[in-house]
């Protein structure tokens, strides 16, 4: 195969040697920097080489890893708790507001209906404000029909018979 007149495999050896000349003189000058102190401040080198790292005792960093998961745990779980447990006081409050108000809502119903007899039919009249009882009247008797009559203002009852 050739291309523009170069025949194959002659121009990669010529590159291949100034790769090596090129590798061969960057590792002279790392040599030469690095027994002669390369260049480092006089104190640097008066304090000697500094030590290979030492191995990490793993049982150590273990257990003190497991102390803080426990720890970052317990405190993370305090505070879910709290909120837990604030929500479901609230919750409880509601609840217990609910009752008390079916309990007030029972007491005003049989208040206002003392002294009528069970599984009759009244008449309950309301007064002008529309929240406290004006008048009543019964039990009904299911032999007379009841209407309004004066225009609204009052109640008259017939007999079913005629």
């Amino acid at each position: 195969m050739t291309t523009r007149g170069t025949k194959s495999g002659t121009g990669a050896l010529p590159w291949a040697m100034v790769t090596c000349l090129i590798a061969a003189a960057v590792g002279t000058i790392a040599y030469s920097v690095g027994t002669t102190g390369g260049g480092e401040p006089a104190d640097a080198v008066a304090a000697g080489p500094e030590g290979a790292p030492e191995l990490i005792s793993l049982s150590g960093l273990y257990h003190q890893a497991r102390r803080q998961g426990f720890a970052d745990g317990k405190r993370s779980a305090y505070a879910e708790g709290r909120h837990d447990g604030i929500k479901e006081g609230r919750r409880a409050e509601r609840r217990r507001l609910e009752r008390t108000r079916e309990r007030i809502e029972a007491r005003a119903a049989e208040e206002a209906l003392d002294g009528l007899a069970q599984g009759g039919w009244f008449l309950v009249t309301l007064a002008e404000d529309g929240h406290s009882i004006a008048g009543r009247a019964g039990p009904l008797d299911p032999a007379l029909t009841y209407e309004l009559c004066r225009d609204g203002g009052a109640v008259c009852s017939t007999s079913r018979d005629r």
